[in-house]
C-alpha cells in the first residue's frame, strides 16, 4: 500500500497564515524540531512574513502572501528591495491583483502582477521562489475565484 519509494519532500510548510495566533510560535517550533531531526535536509518554511525584519522562530524560508488591487501591487514592486540579505529566504506563495481598480484577468491586473514579478525577480538574492496564486484552480470549489485560471483542477468524480 501507498508509494513504493518515499517522494523526495524538499520543503515543508508549517501552517498557512497561521502567523500572530496565540500558540504559532510554540507548535511551530515543535515541528520544526521534530522534522529537523528526522529529516535534516528538508527546508522548512515559517508562516511569518521576514521582508520587514528578522524572525524570532529559525526557518530556512518564510511565506509572503499579498492579494491587493492593482496599484497596490505595482507599488509594492520595491518590497524585497530592502530585506536583509542574511537570514531565510522568501517564498512568494500567494500573489494576485484581487482589488476591483482592475478586474481581474485584465491588462491592467496583469500588468500590475507583471511589475511585482520583476521586482521579486530583481531581489532573486532574498526571494528563493514564487508561485501565482490563480495558477491551479479546483473547478468543483470556487469559494475563492481570483480569475479563471490557467489550470482547471476537477475532483468529486468528475468525468473530465
Amino acid at each position: 500500500m501507498g508509494h513504493p519509494e518515499p517522494f523526495p519532500v524538499k520543503y515543508v510548510a508549517i501552517g498557512n497564515e497561521d502567523c500572530g495566533k496565540e500558540n504559532y510560535r510554540g507548535n511551530y517550533l515543535k515541528f520544526y524540531n521534530a522534522i529537523r531531526e528526522a529529516y535534516p535536509d528538508i527546508q522548512m518554511i515559517s508562516n511569518c512574513d521576514g521582508s520587514s525584519g528578522p524572525l524570532d522562530h529559525p526557518a530556512d524560508l518564510y511565506d509572503f502572501h499579498v492579494y491587493t488591487g492593482s496599484r497596490a501591487l505595482f507599488s509594492m514592486k520595491n518590497t524585497f528591495d530592502n530585506t536583509s540579505r542574511s537570514g531565510p529566504k522568501a517564498f512568494v506563495s500567494e500573489y494576485a491583483v484581487t482589488g476591483n481598480d482592475a478586474g481581474r484577468g485584465s491588462l491592467l491586473a496583469s500588468l500590475a502582477e507583471a511589475a511585482f514579478l520583476t521586482g521579486l525577480e530583481k531581489n532573486s538574492d532574498v526571494v528563493h521562489m514564487a508561485s501565482y496564486a490563480p495558477l491551479f484552480i479546483n473547478d468543483n470549489d470556487r469559494t475563492l475565484v481570483i480569475n479563471r485560471g490557467l489550470l482547471f483542477l476537477q475532483h468529486f468524480a468528475c468525468s473530465c
